[in-house]
């Protein structure tokens, strides 16, 4: 299967870079990838098998959507077999990529294959999943960690994955809804009109008369295989910290990000925040936030009214420009007077409706501004144009960017 030839590559990759090449310091590495290529060569294969066909967890207890590291290392810890599957699926995947950077290092030839390793590097965390997708992304965003070659390519991940099957997504309305969706839809998509790591969207028609809805159902066990990957990675960070000497605590960072994808998935908070939001934006007549159908939303499940349009990007409507000033304003009200700010403003999220409005979607990631923040941007907007630079740094300080015990005098 794909695990066993991933296994036989990352041997063969292990040999080439120690034993094959005569440097006896890597000879340990290999051996060691030959252990996690064994175990690993038992467990489900290709390009995300692994990920979403994890042998069941020994009890039907479910991780709870709010994020709590302490919770989520407590209920793996009774699951050791899972844990030992996955780390050995990480093992494997990332063992070619580790075994040919150590010949690089040994032969001298870091920086001529450095673009080539970027790209390999990029298709095992693909390969791995979204959460390590989400965690490299958020690792990019620090540009002094890494070189341009492999930002380049850590920019470009994708968390692809195929779309689960449609009777599981029928069977997760009904388990929301406490009947059948042919009981509550009059037509249904067939397939799932927008699929994603986290969950996919299907179109369907209200037998009530309510229009035409998008239902968007979580992918099943997304929360224990995601939370997997987090206890893993956490407790490599922790181990990280322990022996770097940087000021960043990886932890504590794994713990933040964390907390909103997990908020991302909780599509009862989704709701709350898309309704929310909704009301925030009534003031602006050219912007409009799909409206959550409450009695069909559940934190697996979540109904809007469908909105028909395009991608603010694709369009070539010739108001685009406009709507484009539209959407500024209503980001700004946001940050500057509601603080309940849309953080998840990609492509894919804005837009275009027929009749030439914005349509803000995905309320799944939001931020709270506080009042004092909200004040420390309009002061530092004051105070940059008036050069007062000291208070600056105070404003800053508020804002988060520079921390507490900090000395701005």
């Amino acid at each position: 299967g794909g695990a066993a030839a991933r296994a036989a590559g990352a041997l063969q990759a292990a040999h080439d870079a120690g034993l094959g090449q005569g440097h006896s310091g890597l000879a340990v590495a290999a051996a060691t990838l030959a252990v996690g290529a064994a175990i690993a060569a038992t467990a489900p294969g290709d390009k995300y098998d692994g990920y979403s066909e994890l042998m069941p967890f020994d009890d039907p207890v479910n991780l709870d959507h709010s994020y709590d590291p302490d919770a989520v290392a407590e209920y793996f810890r009774r699951r050791p077999v899972a844990v030992a599957q996955r780390a050995a699926q990480v093992v494997v995947e990332m063992a070619g990529f580790g075994a040919a950077l150590a010949l690089d290092f040994a032969t001298g030839r870091v920086q001529a294959n450095e673009k080539a390793r970027a790209v390999q590097l990029r298709g095992a965390i693909e390969r791995l999943g979204p959460a390590f997708v989400k965690v490299a992304q958020a690792i990019s965003t620090r540009v002094d960690l890494l070189t341009p070659a492999y930002f380049e390519q850590i920019a470009l991940l994708q968390d692809r994955v195929p779309p689960f099957p449609c009777d599981e997504a029928l069977a997760a309305m009904a388990a929301a809804f406490g009947r059948l969706p042919s009981e509550v839809f009059s037509e249904i998509s067939a397939k799932p009109v927008a699929a994603a790591s986290l969950g996919q969207v299907y179109r369907a028609t209200l037998r009530d008369g309510g229009g035409d809805v998008a239902v968007k159902v979580l992918r099943p066990g997304v929360l224990e295989r995601v939370g997997l990957d987090l206890f893993l990675i956490r407790n490599a960070a922790v181990a990280f910290d322990k022996g770097q000497r940087m000021n960043t605590q990886w932890a504590g960072v794994i713990d933040e990000w964390a907390l909103r994808f997990f908020a991302e998935m909780d599509y009862e908070r989704e709701a709350n925040n898309g309704r929310r939001l909704r009301e925030d934006m009534k003031r602006l007549s050219g912007v409009m936030v799909a409206e959550v159908v409450p009695d069909l939303s559940t934190a697996d499940v979540l109904t809007t009214k469908w909105v028909e349009g395009e991608k603010l990007c694709e369009s070539g409507a010739s108001d685009v420009r406009q709507l484009c000033t539209t959407l500024l304003n209503a980001y700004l009200i946001q940050l500057l007077e509601t603080g309940h700010l849309h953080a998840d403003p990609h492509p894919g999220n804005l837009i275009r409706t027929t009749d030439g409005r914005i349509c803000i979607l995905d309320c799944g990631l939001m931020t709270e501004v506080t009042e004092a923040q909200r004040w420390a941007l309009l002061e530092y907007i004051a105070h940059l144009q008036t050069g007062n630079w000291e208070a600056l740094a105070r404003d800053l300080q508020i804002l988060g960017f520079i921390p507490p015990e900090g000395d701005v005098s």
